[in-house]
């Protein structure tokens, strides 16, 4: 999940009820502990903030259910869709649709696992993708 400054106020206010103006301000002041802390060369551990103990004790989880399975022979790749679910407790907290290429290789009488990559839940085999790069004219081709 990805959010701008103005998300990230409005998400904290709402869950801390503070005001948009007190929230606005705590993530200022974050935002000046991460700055000064990266500038000094320190770095910023954030202990037990995004912890495994912190996961393990809120019993969060992450279910991928594939719904769509696509395969391509001649290239060795398998393309699966479907959605990613994120449960803290028993409660579902964000489903999100997502595409993942898998590519295989056959050797010596055995399957290995090329590569394992995201890729948009509309393309998952990537196919718009590559007929994009065999369009596209060569660099210095002036076109």
């Amino acid at each position: 999940m990805a959010y701008n400054k103005s998300d990230l106020v409005s998400k904290i206010a709402q869950k801390s009820n503070l005001t948009k103006a007190q929230a606005e301000a705590a993530v200022n002041a974050f935002q000046d502990v991460f700055v000064e802390a990266m500038q000094s060369g320190e770095g910023l551990k954030l202990t037990g903030l995004f912890s495994a103990e912190r996961v393990k004790r809120d019993g969060a989880s992450t279910v991928f259910s594939a719904q769509d399975l696509a395969v391509d022979e001649r290239t060795q790749r398998v393309g699966v869709r479907g959605l990613l679910t994120t449960f803290i407790s028993d409660r579902r907290v964000s489903e999100v649709s997502k595409g993942y290429a898998i590519e295989l290789q056959y050797a010596g009488g055995r399957i290995f696992l090329k590569a394992f990559r995201e890729t948009s839940p509309n393309d998952p085999l990537e196919i718009q993708a590559q007929s994009q790069l065999r369009l596209a004219p060569a660099a210095g081709t002036g076109r």
